[in-house]
């Protein structure tokens, strides 16, 4: 790869700031998550988005598990962590979370999450 850029390992690009070194010229591939790229890059001619997991290397961390997101909320505020813990469950069971990616144009299989989650509870 010709063009690479170099940022200390704890500042960690946002898509957009990738988007925008790429479009720059500063860039000659980005890694980023899938539906961010898919809808970045949706209507530019010559560029191939690929999905890490056609080919994993399972050195990384993100091939081996599927991806998270986050919903940061007020420490002790249980009564939203029990409504959105209930709405999640509830929209993945019974399909909106599939037909929402599908809708934008994205794999359904990004509904999938991991037996083992990261991410510390919020209580």
């Amino acid at each position: 790869m010709e063009n690479v850029v170099s940022r200390p390992e704890w500042s960690r690009p946002e898509s957009v700031e990738l988007k925008a070194d790429f479009d720059a010229g500063r860039l000659d591939a980005e890694v980023d998550a899938f539906g961010v790229q898919e809808l970045q890059f949706k209507d530019v001619n010559g560029i191939n988005i690929a999905l890490s997991d056609d080919k994993p290397d399972l050195r990384v961390g993100a091939n081996k598990n599927p991806p998270e997101a986050a919903f940061p909320i007020t420490k002790g505020n249980t009564s939203l962590k029990e409504a959105l813990d209930t709405g999640i469950i509830s929209q993945r069971e019974d399909g909106t979370i599939g037909k929402l990616l599908t809708d934008a144009g994205l794999s359904k299989g990004l509904a999938k999450v991991a037996a083992k989650q990261y991410v510390v509870p919020a209580s």
